[in-house]
């Protein structure tokens, strides 16, 4: 499913701009949902000065930057197609 995403990502937002990072802790249900199903967990860039997107989320002056959005949304749609793409009837 790793391998699903990192190529969708790399489409959509071209290699330069797909990091491979350490995992960390997720405090909320997404552990018992991949107990259940294939998934994967990624994390969208959202930091960009010239809108002033540079604080960490739960900041008080956290703002998300809505052009990362599109990428995000595409890289959702293109895995989604790859991997019914190859899913046996």
């Amino acid at each position: 499913m790793t391998e699903l995403i990192v190529a969708s990502a790399k489409s959509c937002a071209g290699a330069d701009n797909v990091l491979n990072t350490p995992g960390w802790t997720i405090a909320d249900d997404f552990g018992y949902y991949s107990e259940k199903r294939p998934s994967v967990y990624f994390r969208l860039g959202i930091h960009n000065e010239e809108v002033g997107s540079v604080y960490p989320l739960h900041h008080p002056r956290f703002r998300v930057d809505e052009a990362a959005l599109k990428v995000g949304a595409a890289t959702l749609a293109s895995a989604a197609i790859r991997f019914l793409s190859v899913q046996s009837d």
